[in-house]
């Protein structure tokens, strides 16, 4: 990879996407590199970055793009010579041959983090507390949750305020550490939120190709939701709705179910993703499936 002085780095607003970014930052962190990271949701990203880039691309030697889809009407724009795009979701390595120009690492993987893990390893030189760290970020990805403390990271990256990548970053720079009472009391609170959302919830039940379907609304702490549904309700598939997002997330019990969601997602909300999660948008399309459902109370 070229040396360049001025780097971007796009990135996904979520523990994989702040996981990637700590990664290019940590080769990137030494003068004379000057490092600007923009964390964004997928359903903002054509606008912020169609606005920045028309201001910033003559700032920049290169341009990443981690951990995010890009939708059609993105292609054109960000197929270009100083732009890197890495991606590690199925729905991605599908369609990566629609970059010409740009130079493209998009490979299935569990996660982001651990993708750009792989690929440089040679140069990144992490130590064990930093490698430990970023195994909770691709633990918590893939949501196998074999680490103990994997939920505990996700809650206190998603209690702070934007910009939260860069707080992130700057918080566990070197790796894992003994949580601080301020965080203590932010994975308590978001595991109290998280209970209430359950308590109030409302669940909805259906099918697809025979395989029970399990709906639900939520705002915060979605894969934990979507878990709990799969689980208590023994559903083979869960989807989240967010309404202020105006998206859905998809989740899958690995063990029971062989549809692959980010066809699903493709076809239901216009989205992506992997085989055993995906998300989108929330379309006719999926309103029209809304309807099949039946409520229930939790």
């Amino acid at each position: 990879m070229s040396n360049p002085r001025n780097v971007a780095i796009w990135t996904d607003n979520d523990l994989d996407g702040s996981g990637s970014a700590y990664l290019l930052s940590c080769i990137y962190k030494t003068p004379p590199h000057n490092v600007l990271i923009k964390e964004v949701y997928d359903r903002t990203f054509v606008g912020e970055f169609k606005g920045w880039v028309a201001a910033n691309y003559d700032k920049y030697d290169t341009i990443f793009i981690t951990d995010l889809h890009i939708p059609d009407e993105l292609v054109d724009i960000v197929d270009d010579p100083k732009v890197v795009i890495i991606d590690h979701h199925q729905s991605h390595v599908d369609v990566k041959d629609r970059y010409k120009k740009a130079k493209v690492i998009i490979e299935y993987e569990t996660s982001c983090t651990k993708l750009i893990r792989r690929k440089f390893e040679a140069v990144l030189k992490l130590t064990d507390a930093q490698k430990e760290l970023l195994d909770h970020v691709d633990d918590y990805d893939n949501y196998t949750l074999k680490l103990k403390d994997t939920l505990k990271y996700n809650a206190i990256y998603h209690s702070y305020n934007r910009p939260k990548v860069d707080k992130f970053i700057e918080n566990f720079r070197d790796g894992v550490r003994e949580f601080t009472p301020n965080e203590k009391n932010a994975i308590k609170l978001y595991f109290l939120k998280y209970k209430e959302q359950i308590d109030k919830a409302t669940f909805y039940f259906g099918s697809i190709k025979g395989y029970k379907v399990v709906g639900c609304f939520a705002e915060n702490s979605i894969n934990e939701v979507a878990h709990y549904a799969i689980n208590h309700f023994k559903a083979d598939i869960a989807m989240v709705i967010i309404l202020q997002a105006k998206s859905v997330s998809i989740r899958k019990n690995k063990e029971t179910c062989p549809i692959e969601l980010h066809k699903l997602a493709e076809k239901l909300c216009d989205g992506g993703g992997h085989a055993y999660a995906a998300g989108g948008k929330i379309t006719e399309k999926f309103m029209e499936f809304l309807k099949t459902l039946t409520a229930q109370q939790s």
